[in-house]
């Protein structure tokens, strides 16, 4: 590598080459160059591998970083969806990330570390004062109306018998760098330091995607941190003790990080109904029953976690009544600590210098962004002296994803804006915003190299560093989230700006490898009682939830399948040149199948012209108004995916992903596009049948693929009675083009033509579909599975229960049907038999769909529609 730095260099190289080049700003702190135009230690390594990656390479590593991140589950943000359907409204956004990290020296990390320990050391006295003794408000060193009225002090969190062991076991600050060089503190999250599942996310993503990168850099590993926060939890829970991460399901902003944080840390993943109080201990709802959990890592705020003490929230709890009773009895260890949020956001940004002084004995390593507290008439006066030049916020006010830092009294003029803070100035800090120095940022396109080819460009950005308060004190994590920012001065951290890696660079870089997945190696550090394992193979103690959403997977898998095939046989023939004249209405009785279909007794509709079937393909296909449509199919396979994931192989969540992610459910329901989107559709059907297939091989027989199989098996097997009522219950004038189709729609057709050397008849058919056993796509097929899994059912008796009862007969009757007699057609031109038999299996099927739901699910989560319809969560605002 040519040891020449400068930017003068780079820029000769720009020119030789039409580039822009790097801009440096006068008199703004760069953190990659410094004021001579030379690039920094800490950052010729990544420089150097950037630069010899080259445009292919850097290109390259943007890509793989991206994909490793949909794999993720980043691609589309899909959990800030409020059921399925939501992505396609817009509410879901991109997870935008920058692939070129941040890099901080080991010299200057070693005090920024040191600066938030500090900050978390104090908060944590804070805390224990406030709940305890509050001589800080009796000393005058913490205005009480700051605390007590900033909406996050939880009365029920103090004075208890049995304190908290700690408040803050993980905590985290915001900092930015301002324009003259200076780290200073934007925000505390303490409440629930949201953001390093993200963090962990980026890391593992960009250790895939630049792995040669990362080692000639000789960035620090996260992994050791991690291990270091697992151990710590594991400190208060038993031998074999259930942890887990409690959110507030898919709906809030920063259900990913959790939700990624809880896979890879082992922990179940809890959301509101899936938690019990009972006699003073916290329990999650299985499969068999409640089950003890010992440790809860908190992903929702104080205040919602038991609906006992959180007056006026109703609807928004997270925890079960009883909850708070059973961590004060110290029953269940909650981190944080529940009444951590009394010292959220800007609470003591006014205080905080003097509070490390008097708590710690020691002067603040980090300065705080300038904030007045305006209870106080003097810093009240001050800010009325110049209201444009702050921001005001609640003090409890917390920058969240989803959700930004608003000025609260923006809009008030001056007389008002007095008599407000007159009133209740108390509620509010006034923060300063900070002009901050700049860090590259990768940018789409160029062809040159990192400092001269245009690729890299300086922008504002500020980050979320991660606390862990271990036994040998605190742990900051050697890393963190950081995120790029729009011109202009910062108050909060920009959630909205794309997010970037921070790398700590050490002076003298490893050779270390990595290990799988991508993150770097490092020896566990968990406890031994944790090496030796107990083993298992039932995995009974399922959530009910979970159970729940993989019983709805393996519904919406069959729902969309069969949609998939209506549309690709009915584009198919209308390409083909259909040359009856009954076509039409054969094609419009197709698409029936899966939009709404006229009553059985109605009168025959006038076969529809070629515009109409092309409107009612787009619509069946992509159309999300549209309940049935394969795009609402897909989005709710991939909403129950996410929210089971942890009970999917790689393989399978993949294949889900590539059918989530196809451009086909992002077209608009145009019917001149109708006959063109067969190719997309067969695609997806091949998608499906990976999943399914990887599904299959690559799960185990537990309780979680049987609840997958049970809904796939069910399902098909309404559809398959569905088929043959409308297709061949009653014959028409051309039954063997309908039975063709039918036995296409059931992907039996070659089988049927290795059996019969004859154009479709209806009896073969019967057997082949309706009784043979050996069909996978046959209706005796689909009961006999359902059968065998519901047999194997946690039951309550040794008898069999209401469900099994109903599946052994539904089998027993179509065991002895038989298939001459089924296809029989009456005095009135109908086949009364089939019809019954296929009337009867999908009133069995739904009864058997609705008596699971209420054995295993009803308890888990509120009251949806229809059981066995549309399952579809109550709509909620985004963010409630």
């Amino acid at each position: 590598m040519n040891a020449d730095f400068s930017a003068a260099a780079a820029s000769k190289a720009a020119e030789r080459r039409g580039g822009a080049g790097y801009v440096q700003r006068a008199g703004v702190h760069d953190e990659m160059v410094d004021a001579a135009g030379v690039v920094r230690p800490a950052w010729r390594g990544l420089v150097s591998a950037w630069i010899e990656a080259g445009p292919e390479g850097r290109g390259q590593i943007g890509r793989d970083a991206r994909r490793a991140l949909e794999e993720a589950g980043l691609s589309f943000n899909p959990y800030l969806d409020t059921g399925p359907g939501a992505a396609r409204s817009g509410v879901a956004a991109p997870w935008r990330f920058d692939h070129f990290p941040l890099a901080i020296s080991a010299e200057e990390w070693a005090r920024l570390a040191a600066g938030v320990a500090q900050r978390t050391r104090m908060a944590e006295k804070v805390l224990a004062d406030i709940y305890g003794r509050q001589s800080l408000f009796t000393s005058g060193a913490l205005a009480p109306a700051a605390v007590l009225g900033g909406g996050g002090y939880m009365r029920a969190a103090a004075l208890w018998d049995r304190p908290p062991k700690r408040w803050l076991l993980r905590s985290a600050v915001d900092v930015a760098r301002t324009a003259s060089g200076e780290w200073v503190v934007l925000d505390d999250a303490f409440d629930r330091p949201e953001g390093v599942g993200w963090a962990l996310a980026n890391r593992v993503a960009l250790g895939q995607a630049a792995s040669e990168m990362f080692v000639s850099s000789g960035a620090r590993r996260l992994a050791r941190w991690f291990d270091a926060l697992r151990e710590a939890l594991e400190r208060d829970a038993a031998a074999e003790g259930r942890m887990a991460c409690v959110t507030p399901g898919p709906s809030d902003p920063a259900y990913f990080s959790y939700a990624y944080l809880a896979r890879y840390l082992g922990l179940t993943l809890v959301e509101p109904g899936d938690l019990a109080a009972r006699d003073g201990e916290a329990h999650v709802k299985t499969l068999e029953g409640l089950r003890r959990v010992d440790v809860m890592l908190r992903g929702a705020s104080s205040a919602g976690i038991d609906p006992l003490y959180a007056p006026g929230r109703a609807g928004h709890s997270v925890g079960p009544p009883g909850l708070l009773r059973a961590a004060r009895l110290g029953r269940v260890s909650i981190v944080n600590a529940i009444g951590a949020g009394a010292v959220d956001g800007r609470v003591l940004a006014p205080f905080s210098a003097q509070l490390i002084r008097d708590l710690l004995g020691e002067e603040p390593i980090l300065a705080e962004a300038e904030s007045l507290w305006l209870g106080d008439p003097v810093a009240r006066a001050r800010y009325l002296d110049d209201p444009h030049g702050w921001r005001v916020t609640e003090t409890a006010a917390v920058s969240r994803p989803g959700s930004g830092v608003e000025d609260a009294l923006a809009g008030l003029e001056r007389p008002g804006l007095e008599r407000k803070l007159a009133r209740e100035g108390w509620r509010y800090v006034a923060r300063a915003p900070v002009r901050t120095g700049l860090a590259p940022c990768a940018q789409a396109g160029g062809a040159a190299d990192a400092l001269s080819g245009g690729e890299l460009t300086g922008a504002p950005f500020a980050m979320r560093l991660f606390v862990l308060a271990g036994p040998e004190g605190a742990q900051v994590m050697p890393g963190g989230l950081a995120f790029s920012a729009p011109e202009g001065p910062l108050d909060a951290l920009p959630w909205r700006g794309a997010s970037k890696d921070v790398w700590v660079v050490d002076a003298a870089p490893g050779g270390a490898g990595l290990a799988l997945g991508g993150e770097p190696a490092a020896t566990s550090r968990l406890g031994e009682r944790r090496r030796v394992a107990h083993l298992q193979r039932t995995g009974r103690d399922l959530l009910s939830r979970v159970a729940d959403d993989l019983f709805w997977l393996g519904r919406y898998g069959e729902r969309a399948d069969l949609t998939l095939r209506v549309l690709k046989i009915v584009i198919e023939r209308m390409i083909d040149a259909p040359r009856r004249a009954e076509e039409p209405a054969l094609l419009a009785r197709l698409l029936a199948l899966r939009m709404d279909a006229p009553p059985a007794d109605a009168a025959p509709e006038p076969a529809p012209d070629v515009a109409e079937l092309r409107l009612r393909i787009m619509r069946l296909a992509v159309d999300p108004e549209l309940p049935e449509s394969a795009t609402r199919a897909v989005e709710a396979i991939y909403w129950n995916a996410n929210r089971a994931r942890a009970h999917l192989s790689r393989d399978a969540w993949r294949d889900v992903g590539a059918l989530h992610a196809a451009p086909l459910w992002r077209m608009a329901p145009d019917p001149a596009r109708a006959l063109s989107i067969g190719g997309r559709i067969e695609d997806a059907i091949r998608s499906l049948a990976a999943f399914a297939g990887a599904s299959h091989e690559n799960m185990t027989r537990n309780f979680a693929w049987r609840f997958l199989e049970l809904g796939r098996r069910l399902q098909r097997g309404m559809h398959v009675a569905q088929m043959f009522r409308a297709l061949a219950a009653t014959p028409d004038d051309d039954e063997p083009t309908t039975l063709y189709a039918l036995l296409l729609l059931c992907d039996s057709f070659f089988a049927y033509r290795s059996r019969y050397l004859t154009t479709p008849e209806a009896v073969p058919a019967i057997d082949l579909l309706i009784l043979d056993e050996a069909n996978p796509r046959s209706l005796a097929y689909q009961v006999a599975q359902a059968e065998a899994v519901l047999g194997a059912l946690p039951r309550a008796t040794p008898y069999r229960n209401p469900e099994h009862r109903k599946a052994l007969r539904l089998l027993t009757d179509l065991r002895v049907a038989e298939a001459p007699a089924l296809g029989e057609v009456d005095a009135t031109g109908r086949r009364a038999a089939l019809l019954g038999l296929v009337d009867d299996a999908e009133e069995a099927l739904l009864a058997i769909a609705e008596l699971v739901t209420n054995a295993y699910f009803a308890h888990a989560e509120p009251a949806l529609t229809e059981v066995s319809a549309m399952r579809f969560e109550p709509p909620k605002e985004p963010g409630a």
